[in-house]
């Protein structure tokens, strides 16, 4: 059933397709990639939409591999540091869902 979940989330039902493939046509063109696709090497497609305030740094995204598996991803942080930008924390962000995405991968 996770696996299932899992599935949904990043392609949509076969009722919710063309929905979800429009949705992922927008986020891919997200002009950040500092944080998420900052994780991933360049043929890895990642379509995702960011979220800051003051101390919070988010983001969720769906990623697509080369062979076209994809999974959805997102990581939320809170941090004492409320500097808008952040490339250290960024990268990091980009770190933590490379290995989450690689862990799912191998389950």
């Amino acid at each position: 059933m996770r696996k299932r979940a899992r599935t949904r989330a990043a392609t949509g039902s076969k009722y919710e397709r063309q929905n979800a493939l429009s949705a992922r046509g927008v986020l891919s063109r997200q002009v950040s990639a500092q944080r998420i696709p900052s994780g991933f090497p360049p043929e890895v497609a990642v379509a995702g939409k960011t979220g800051t305030l003051e101390g919070i740094r988010n983001e969720a995204s769906v990623v697509t591999y080369p062979d076209g598996r994809s999974i959805a991803i997102a990581v939320f942080t809170r941090s004492l540091d409320i500097r808008a930008r952040n490339p250290e924390a960024d990268r990091a962000l980009g770190e933590v869902a490379r290995l989450a995405a690689e862990a799912i991968r191998l389950s």
